[in-house]
């Protein structure tokens, strides 16, 4: 019974306001979850814009080896490496490619790349006076096929691909 005197909460409201509390600290933790996943995709795509920039530089810094076809084949320096001795445009394009794959795999997570998939590659376009920089890497998935979020512990990663025509 209930006197007009008496004053405070009840134990009920007490727990009701606990709950409420929990479950508004939950969502906030939900939260910042995501926002981390987020943040981490745009490091990995931050990377990739870099990396990018970093090739067509060097493309740019040896126009004869470009212009001779050397950024568009495979496989390693055959003469040395262009940091420790004098080198022809080939080879420190061999060099550039080298370098700049090795850093690729150091930035960029590529567990869920198929066999065979390159990490970065040039390839000529049809005007043979332009590139095409590719770059490939994985990417934890924010959401699923249905479209909702996944749980940090199982969501998938998905290949992703940055591709772009460069002139030097």
């Amino acid at each position: 019974m209930w006197h007009k005197s008496q004053k405070g909460f009840s134990l009920v409201e007490v727990l009701v306001a606990v709950v409420l509390l929990a479950l508004g600290l939950l969502g906030f933790a939900g939260l910042q979850v995501t926002g981390l996943r987020y943040a981490s995709n745009a490091a990995l795509r931050f990377n990739v814009s870099s990396q990018i920039n970093d090739i067509s530089d060097r493309i740019r810094a040896n126009m004869v080896g470009f212009n001779n076809g050397s950024y568009f084949t495979t496989g390693s320096p055959d003469s040395g490496h262009c940091i420790i001795s004098d080198c022809t445009p080939a080879v420190m394009a061999a060099t550039d490619l080298q370098d700049w794959n090795a850093s690729n795999s150091r930035l960029l997570p590529t567990a869920c790349l198929s066999t065979g998939t390159s990490i970065g590659t040039v390839t000529t376009a049809a005007s043979g006076k332009q590139a095409i920089l590719t770059l490939n890497w994985c990417e934890r998935q924010a959401y699923n096929t249905q479209g909702f979020s996944t749980s940090s512990s199982n969501a998938a990663f998905v290949q992703k691909t940055y591709s772009i025509t460069f002139q030097p």
